[in-house]
């Protein structure tokens, strides 16, 4: 997972069914999150999928002097080669409201864009949340080395003889002006809901 190159998404996101989701939530303490994180995984693999994992970015006050960036640990999932009858997608949902998540994103390997799913109605207190369960908004195309507002990079790898992690360019990649938000999704599906109004 950690050898895994930019080209190497890529060609997932050109030939291969393709999701992102965040198991992390605000609510909860970073070690909280983390075990929801190792949850997540487990249940991706015994749907016999498997995943990368990256960092999901968003930055909060974007455009402002106190811009600050903000992480999470974010999933690549990996479908099949070509059509898959809507299993990962189907997956994907599951995965969205066992983890309480707004939305997830979903790329068919047929298609340009890639969508925000709504995989809840309502957040943890009750309240309404955008985009809504099963609604779609598209973010669009897959952008490499493109930084905005929400993006994902790569996790660093680590050098096995010495334990240490090796200096590197982030490799970063967006949807269109996508990047990730009181959790990466939360805000990211407010973003996109805004820049659909407007």
């Amino acid at each position: 997972m950690n050898e895994s190159s930019l080209t190497r998404i890529k060609s997932h996101i050109e030939n291969r069914n393709v999701g992102l989701i965040s198991a992390f939530r605000g609510r909860y303490t970073k070690p909280e999150n983390l075990q929801r994180t190792r949850e997540l995984e487990s249940m991706i693999r015994s749907d016999g999928f498997s995943f990368i994992k990256m960092n999901g970015h968003y930055i909060e006050g974007h455009g402002t002097p106190n811009a600050q960036d903000n992480d999470e640990v974010a999933l690549f999932v990996i479908g099949k080669d070509g059509d898959d009858n809507g299993k990962l997608k189907g997956a994907l949902k599951k995965y969205g409201s066992s983890f309480d998540q707004e939305s997830v994103l979903y790329k068919a390997f047929d298609k340009d864009d890639a969508v925000l799913i709504g995989t809840v109605d309502k957040n943890e207190d009750g309240e309404s949340v955008w985009p809504g369960l099963g609604n779609e908004s598209s973010v669009g195309k897959f952008n490499p080395m493109r930084v905005g507002e929400f993006y994902t990079t790569m996790k660093q790898s680590k050098n096995a003889s010495k334990g240490k992690t090796e200096p590197s360019i982030p490799r970063t990649f967006t949807f269109e002006g996508f990047e990730f938000p009181s959790s990466y999704f939360q805000r990211f599906s407010e973003y996109i809901r805004n820049r659909n109004l407007s």
